[in-house]
């Protein structure tokens, strides 16, 4: 989100440049954790994608390819309006949109801790052919 950056117990913007220098894929967040499901305007669009994209791409000096929606999810409206912006959008637990599989990728978050074999067995049910 590039409200944090800067802020304490957050990411300086330097270190977000160091990041994307060492090889590291920096992708958007929005501007505020707004839901996506929220994005059905070109004022709320603009401030929550297209403003902050600019910015981020100039602490990366270049483009910024992909979204992870707040929250991990998303609606259709949203994921077809992804398209003008992104290459790839990630949601979480919600299905993936069969009209726009690209901007409905599935991810999951990994907590500190876990152990390869609770890793796969997270990774099996998350990724279970059933809810993609």
């Amino acid at each position: 989100m590039t409200i944090t950056y800067n802020k304490k117990n957050y990411m300086t913007t330097q270190q977000i440049a160091e990041l994307a220098k060492r090889g590291h894929t920096i992708g958007l967040h929005s501007w505020d954790h707004t839901m996506a499901t929220k994005y059905m305007t070109d004022s709320v669009m603009t401030k929550q994608i297209v403003e902050p994209g600019k910015r981020l791409e100039s602490i990366l000096g270049r483009k910024v390819e992909y979204f992870a929606y707040p929250y991990g999810i998303t609606n259709h409206e949203s994921s077809r309006a992804m398209n003008k912006y992104f290459k790839l959008s990630f949601i979480l637990s919600s299905k993936r949109d069969t009209i726009e599989p690209l901007q409905t990728l599935r991810r999951m978050i990994v907590p500190s801790g876990w152990t390869p074999g609770g890793m796969l067995k997270a990774m099996h049910k998350t990724f279970d052919s059933k809810r993609n």
